[in-house]
């Protein structure tokens, strides 16, 4: 499937905020942070600095990312691909461009919490080329239980 891949708008706010809850609520509960995040993304992320990404077919948001700067390191985040266009290479292209983005910005390292349950994040942050990592003093979310970073 072809998508277009475009930066965030006030108006996307709702789909961020209700793609992510899709599978965090599918899985967990939404935390404290994840909903500071997701409801005002633009001073949780853009600001920060950070980017959203979208992927969109035919004014469709198919899934959507962000990656944000956090203290010495990035953290790629908030990645959610919709039930019915999941394993179509849209996670896998929105998290290249959001690593793209941060180029400019001279980062060394890139870091992700996630949970083994989600097999699908896993091996898409294995592929991309991420290394996990013991992090054991990253207690940003209660169903963090695996980390990784890639070094940039």
């Amino acid at each position: 499937m072809e998508f277009d891949i475009v930066h965030f708008k006030p108006e996307y706010s709702n789909v961020f905020k209700s793609l992510n809850l899709e599978w965090i609520e599918k899985y967990f509960f939404p935390e404290e942070i994840d909903l500071k995040v997701l409801n005002d993304p633009e001073n949780e992320i853009i600001k920060k600095p950070g980017f959203i990404l979208f992927a969109i077919h035919e004014n469709l948001i198919l899934g959507t990312g962000a990656i944000v700067k956090e203290d010495e390191h990035w953290e790629l985040t908030k990645m959610a691909v919709s039930n019915q266009h999941q394993s179509q290479g849209v996670g896998f292209h929105l998290a290249i461009e959001l690593i793209a983005l941060v180029k400019n910005y001279s980062p060394t390292t890139i870091k992700i919490v996630t949970n083994t349950v989600l097999k699908k994040a896993v091996n898409l942050y294995k592929k991309i080329g991420f290394k996990e990592i013991q992090d054991k003093n990253n207690l940003k979310y209660a169903r963090g239980n695996i980390f990784f970073e890639l070094k940039v």
